[in-house]
């Protein structure tokens, strides 16, 4: 399966994994074909991309770091969290820390892991699926440093348990302008810098002992000094901020909001390469690049010999050079014999670009 925005191109395909509402709920089962209904109700839920079969690879599925499971259990938790705080009750992180060890327990074991985090996130329950991924992304990145490294030296349930609260400081502010469709004003953004305040402020109230207030306040600083709220930079920043922070921004860029589309991943690694050093750590973004997959099992991908291929498996010595199943011809027509290509055994074969979904020449011949 691939993902596809959201559109009336994705009316009559068939849906490759089940979708869920803000609570927990079916609200679609996989293998069902979208319907024109069916597309304008998700958009409605706040839906803008969604997994399909993808026909000429079917038996290709992206592998989920964490389990479907887990990834429910652990957004609930950090939902209900939420909720408990903006009604005033009293709350307890004991969910939050089971939540965290389950990630711990499914983590454990992978060291040759190539991450793959895309997920369906409505816009609606963004946040709390925003901070699972945030978690897993900087356990990850964690174990990625090299051993006796100021970073490995970190706890991992104590990080875990500060990069899942890491936004909870954006319980504070208006969700008109959370999920505002389109930019900021400048007063708007004003407003939204006060979250890393906030956070740190509610986090001190109930686990002030951990590393979570800390996190909370300094995810959004940078390397150069232009972050915020305190401007602080170089070597005052904590090292667990700065793995949150790495996180952050990948999960943040490669998810779908209110005011634009996701970025694909290669995408999303160039941009934190081009920030790696001024905003953030270069380190830390050197190590998390060679752990992500830059190209999802599933995505179709143009080569630079003019024909269009599936992403099949990660190849765990080279992120960027995946094995690649070619499906159609450099004239755009679907391959009787698809083959498959280890790019990392065929230096002169690249890839050229990520599609979307398949052009218009290559459906006409699916659908008939």
């Amino acid at each position: 399966m691939h993902l596809v925005e959201l559109s009336d191109g994705a009316v009559g395909r068939v849906l490759g994994e089940n979708l869920y509402d803000e609570i927990g709920r079916i609200l679609l089962r996989r293998g069902v074909k979208l319907t024109a209904s069916y597309v304008r109700r998700l958009h409605t839920k706040g839906f803008k991309s969604v997994y399909v079969l993808n026909e000429l690879a079917p038996d290709v599925e992206p592998t989920q770091t964490i389990s479907n499971e887990t990834r429910r259990a652990a957004t609930g938790a950090i939902r209900n969290f939420s909720e408990k705080i903006v009604d005033g009750q009293s709350v307890d992180t004991n969910s939050i820390n089971n939540a965290v060890t389950k990630i711990l327990d499914e983590l454990q074991g992978q060291e040759d892991l190539i991450l793959n985090l895309t997920s369906i996130k409505s816009i609606d329950n963004y946040t709390f699926e925003h901070c699972v991924n945030v978690c897993v992304l900087s356990l990850v990145i964690k174990e990625s440093t090299p051993a006796r490294d100021k970073f490995s030296r970190l706890d991992d349930p104590q990080l875990g348990h500060g990069a899942m609260l890491h936004d909870v400081g954006k319980l504070v502010i208006p969700k008109e302008i959370l999920c505002k469709p389109d930019s900021l004003t400048y007063e708007e953004f004003e407003i939204v810098k006060r979250h890393p305040t906030a956070g740190h402020n509610i986090l001190n109230e109930f686990v002030s002992e951990s590393l979570a207030p800390e996190i909370a306040l300094y995810h959004h600083e940078r390397v150069d000094g232009s972050g915020y709220p305190e401007g602080i930079s170089g070597q005052e920043l904590d090292p667990a901020s700065r793995i949150v922070a790495v996180a952050d921004v990948y999960d943040a860029v490669t998810s779908d909001r209110a005011y634009r589309k996701r970025m694909k991943p290669a995408e999303a690694v160039e941009i934190l390469e081009s920030v790696a050093g001024s905003h953030l750590d270069s380190d830390l973004v050197q190590y998390f690049t060679e752990r992500v997959a830059h190209y999802e099992e599933g995505s179709i991908v143009r080569l630079n010999t003019g024909e269009l291929a599936v992403v099949v498996a990660q190849d765990n010595n080279s992120v960027r050079s995946p094995l690649v199943r070619v499906v159609v011809d450099p004239e755009e027509r679907i391959q009787d014999e698809p083959f498959e290509v280890a790019l990392v055994d065929e230096p002169d074969i690249q890839i050229e670009e990520v599609l979307d979904d398949y052009p218009s020449n290559v459906m006409k011949q699916i659908d008939n």
